[in-house]
């Protein structure tokens, strides 16, 4: 797998990503589209699956898109999000904004589908993708809605100003 990649693949309605490197928010809308997707065509899925053991870092969109699909599964199917084999480095951002008490880690290894779909990175996602997805963080702590206020502002107001 290469550096500064996201991959995604579906087997029985559950979802895989492995993440390899530096994972930021220009990976997110291609991956939230596909889900979507497979949600209009193939139904809910069950179960979601994220292999960290490559990834070296994580942005906060990314983290706050991986709460997305947690509040998803868990509405769907009552299921939680897996994470699988995280670095270090991946554990501690997943500490710093809480989302470490809502998901599963394992250091198991977990068969992944054979065929993986390598996700396009997009030039910009947009400031309600990015608003949407930094107010998933903030619902998690006090400590998150005050280290995420002032980007949610700027977000707001460039989500106010692109719809008029």
């Amino acid at each position: 797998m290469d550096l500064e990649k996201l991959y995604c693949g579906f087997n029985n309605n559950d979802l895989y990503l492995k993440a390899c490197g530096h994972i930021t928010a220009s990976f997110c809308p291609s991956v939230k589209e596909m889900v979507h997707n497979f949600l209009s065509t193939q139904g809910p899925i069950k179960n979601v699956y994220v292999d960290l053991s490559e990834c070296s870092y994580m942005d906060s969109t990314f983290m706050g898109l991986l709460i997305y699909f947690h509040k998803l599964i868990r509405d769907q199917a009552g299921s939680s999000l897996f994470i699988l084999k995280p670095t270090v480095e991946c554990v501690n951002l997943l500490k710093n904004l809480g989302i470490i008490r809502l998901i599963t880690i394992s250091t198991e290894e977990l068969p992944f589908p054979e065929h993986l779909e390598p996700i396009q990175k997009i030039v910009a996602p947009s400031a309600e993708f990015l608003l949407h997805a930094h107010q998933n963080l903030m619902e998690l702590s006090e400590e998150n809605r005050t280290k995420f206020m002032v980007v949610e502002k700027m977000l707001i107001e460039e989500t106010k100003k692109n719809k008029s």
